[in-house]
């Protein structure tokens, strides 16, 4: 009885300890996946300050150089772009992507054209 015991404890301390890994990954990539919106985004808006490329050419080199799923939020909308204008291939694009990002960040990257300065 005691044998039976000690296997069920051991079943639950493990599958404790394995679900709160999954979850603590899941955070993980959530903050890995913020810092290299922060990075595309900033290498965005360098490209569109100082270069006249188009933004379609801009997001096929940020998805070249970012990788993961962050850079493909970039190639989608790029691909997107040729069909319909950049504000819709930008939210299609997010609105689509696999990424560990919650609702609130999405939110945001999806509306990040309201956040930027005019000049």
């Amino acid at each position: 009885m005691l044998f039976i015991k000690s296997i069920i404890l051991c079943s639950i301390f493990g599958g404790s300890t394995l679900v709160g890994i999954m979850i603590a990954n899941k955070y993980k990539n959530r903050t890995i996946q913020l810092c290299e919106m922060k990075k595309a985004l900033n290498f965005f808006e360098a490209k569109i300050e100082y270069t006249y490329e188009p933004i379609a050419d801009i997001f096929i080199e940020i998805s070249n150089n970012i990788k993961r799923e962050i850079g493909s939020i970039f190639k989608v909308a790029a691909v997107k772009m040729k069909e319909t204008s950049a504000k819709e291939a930008w939210e299609h694009s997010v609105n689509i992507s696999q990424t560990n990002l919650i609702k609130e960040d999405l939110d945001i990257i999806r509306d990040f054209r309201k956040n930027t300065r005019a000049n």
